[in-house]
């Protein structure tokens, strides 16, 4: 992102690419939106709602691809709210343990934000554009979901395969300090093109269609040098243009 500058929107050719780190929701700020007192907050939502109005209003634009790269993940709704105001989808699906049983939850999509669910919302949907999902292995949990979800709906993944997590993440910790990070056993999301529900789940990460390389460069922290990955191509938009081209 910091290649990118502080902008959370850029257009290069006929594309525009949306910047979302994470999906966490600035509740408050919703309330205050809701209440006829505030600006709609640039949270996750707030960020693919304005984005997707503004490449609507430049007739060039042809493509919008969502940069996911170094989305850590957050709450589920958000995730939903975005994929419905683009595809017009808003189901998840899910395998229950304890059940044993399939399960698809349905949400109700206030796409329009005039605070009422009705039959307008689906006219807010932005299905006139080929979608990209930008991923890395810092793409987690519903940064691991929502290209699951967006694939299945045709749009083409790019960059590398998502780092995985699914639902209910936890954090845990060792005693010698090592954390880690844990979906729930019991309940788990589904890839939408699994043919075996209880086992072809979103854990082990979205595969993408596009690769983009990176170069292993030297870098140095604190005068400790180290072998690390270039990511500058991850943030090439004329290379991500030609590919939503292709």
């Amino acid at each position: 992102m910091k290649l990118w500058g502080e902008d959370w929107y850029h257009e290069y050719g006929n594309t525009a690419i949306i910047s979302i780190d994470t999906m966490e929701m600035e509740e408050e700020k919703w309330i205050e939106f809701y209440n006829g007192a505030g600006e709609i907050p640039q949270d996750c939502v707030g960020l693919a709602f304005l984005g997707l109005r503004r490449a609507s209003e430049n007739p060039g634009i042809k493509n919008v691809i969502f940069d996911f790269s170094a989305n850590t993940g957050g709450y589920v709704d958000t995730l939903v709210f975005i994929t419905f105001l683009a595809t017009g989808y808003s189901d998840l699906d899910g395998f229950d343990r304890t059940i044993g049983r399939k399960i698809t939850l349905h949400y109700d999509v206030d796409a329009n934000l005039d605070g009422v669910f009705d039959e307008r919302d689906k006219e807010s949907v932005y299905s006139q554009f080929k979608y990209g999902v930008m991923i890395s292995k810092s793409s987690f949990s519903c940064g691991n979901i929502f290209p699951f979800i967006m694939r299945s709906l045709g749009a083409v993944i790019i960059g590398e395969p998502s780092g995985g997590g699914s639902c209910q993440v936890q954090y845990a910790s060792l005693p010698d300090g090592t954390s880690f990070t844990l979906s729930t056993s019991q309940f788990v999301l589904l890839d939408p093109l699994s043919t075996n529900p209880e086992y072809n789940n979103v854990e082990s990460g979205c595969p993408v269609d596009y690769p983009i390389s990176k170069d292993i460069v030297r870098l140095s922290t604190d005068g400790v040098e180290y072998d690390g990955l270039d990511y500058r191509p991850f943030f090439d938009m004329q290379l991500l243009n030609e590919i939503m081209n292709q």
